[in-house]
């Protein structure tokens, strides 16, 4: 009987443990999910500007604490948190919050960095998400600052005009002369202009002191011609 009893009050103390609110729920935790696990940036000339945007959810049942959210790595310098995240912000159960990542390319080389994540998520307390990025692009070549300078130094003095030719701006030049297009668009090699340039289409230009340029000039124009012969 004694045993009995023993057994039935067991029973009864853990009933009133569960129920009881002052004792609150031991199994209420919060659960730390972020999506995606890997941001990938987008491949971008040396310069300019993309984001990703990530998602941190909250699946417990407890308030999750983010303690604090920084990047690191070699490369870290190019990235930024556009969000102004404090340290201690709450995401409620079932509550998520979106972070967006900046990335900036300041060189050409690979780019190596992270992002962690530190919260109050007991079983994964310290979360780690990488970045990968597409190859970085060195800034298209301007036309205006880097091309027409070019033709305005070396050839105006004869192509004002001469053999229907005028490299005195952007739409004269793209018009052509008697000869036709001298530039083709995405194919420097193919252009009249840098066969002329090269010496590889007689008579070869400039047909003045200024010839041959230089190699480092004639390499910009057939770039520039490359990247689209864009008018930028």
């Amino acid at each position: 009987m004694g045993l009995r009893k023993l057994l039935l009050f067991g029973v009864v103390l853990l009933t009133v443990f569960w129920s009881c609110s002052d004792l609150g729920d031991p199994l209420q935790v919060p659960e730390i999910e972020v999506s995606p696990s890997t941001l990938n940036f987008n491949s971008i000339p040396i310069g300019d500007t993309t984001e990703v945007t990530l998602q941190i959810s909250n699946n417990g049942t407890l308030e999750l604490i983010l303690d604090s959210l920084r990047i690191t790595g070699i490369d870290s310098a190019d990235f930024y948190i556009t969000n102004k995240i404090a340290d201690g912000t709450e995401i409620v159960p079932k509550g998520d919050l979106d972070i967006t990542i900046q990335f900036i390319p300041s060189s050409q080389d690979d780019k190596t960095a992270v992002l962690n994540i530190f919260s109050n998520d007991p079983n994964n307390s310290s979360l780690i998400v990488s970045f990968t990025v597409g190859d970085v692009q060195p800034q298209p070549i301007s036309y205006s600052t880097q091309i027409q300078p070019i033709f305005s130094a070396n050839c105006t003095g004869c192509h004002g005009g001469l053999g229907g030719l005028v490299l005195t701006s952007y739409t004269n030049l793209m018009a052509g002369g008697n000869s036709g297009a001298v530039v083709l668009a995405n194919n420097g090699s193919g252009s009249l202009i840098i066969q002329k340039l090269r010496g590889e289409d007689i008579p070869a230009m400039p047909y003045n002191d200024s010839y041959p340029l230089e190699s480092s000039l004639i390499d910009s124009v057939e770039i520039w011609i490359n990247e689209g012969a864009q008018n930028n």
